[in-house]
C-alpha cells in the first residue's frame, strides 16, 4: 500500500510546477513534504479520523471485546493494536521530483490496504491527503523554490 504525492498534488500545483522551467525539486524540500505527509496521516489516524476528517467506523462488538480483554481502548477507533502498522509508515524520495509514501513492512502494508479498501471498513480510509494538506505541501514547495 503506497501512494505518490506527485499524483495527488499535481493538479493543485500545476501553476507552481510550470514556473520551475524544468528545475528539479530539491531533496530537502521533498524530505519536508514526506515528513509532513507521514505526520498528518499518523496524527489523524491517532485521532480516529480518515484523511477527509470523518470519524472512523466503530469497532465491531466481537473485535471491541477482543481489544478490551487485551487492555486496549474500545471507544475511539485509532487503528492501533501493536503500533506496528503506523510504525512502518514512511516515505522515500523517488526520481527527481516524487515522494513515495509507503509501508516499510509488507505485512503492515497488507493491513493498511484492508483498512483502506475493505467495503465493510469504508470509513477507515486513513491513507491520503486532503486539500488542506495539499495547500501546506504547495507552501513548502513555493518556499523551497523561492516562488511567490
Amino acid at each position: 500500500m503506497n501512494f505518490k504525492i506527485d499524483a495527488v498534488i499535481s493538479a493543485a500545483l500545476k501553476s507552481t510546477l510550470q514556473k520551475l522551467s524544468g528545475n528539479l525539486i530539491p531533496d530537502q524540500v521533498r524530505h519536508d513534504i514526506g515528513t509532513l505527509a507521514v505526520a498528518k496521516i499518523k496524527l489523524r489516524t491517532a485521532r480516529g479520523v480518515d484523511f477527509m476528517g470523518n470519524a472512523f467506523k466503530p469497532y465491531g462488538a466481537k473485535y471491541a471485546e477482543k481489544r478490551k480483554k487485551k487492555g486496549l481502548p474500545t471507544g475511539k477507533v485509532d487503528l492501533n493494536w501493536t503500533g506496528n502498522m503506523m510504525g512502518a509508515l514512511t516515505y522515500n524520495l523517488e526520481g527527481p521530483d516524487t515522494v513515495l509514501i509507503h509501508f516499510s513492512d509488507m505485512m503492515q502494508a497488507k493491513k493498511a490496504h484492508g483498512h483502506n479498501f475493505r467495503p465493510d471498513l469504508k470509513n477507515r480510509r486513513f491513507m491520503g491527503l486532503n486539500n488542506g494538506d495539499v495547500g501546506q505541501i504547495n507552501k513548502i514547495i513555493r518556499k523551497g523554490l523561492n516562488i511567490q
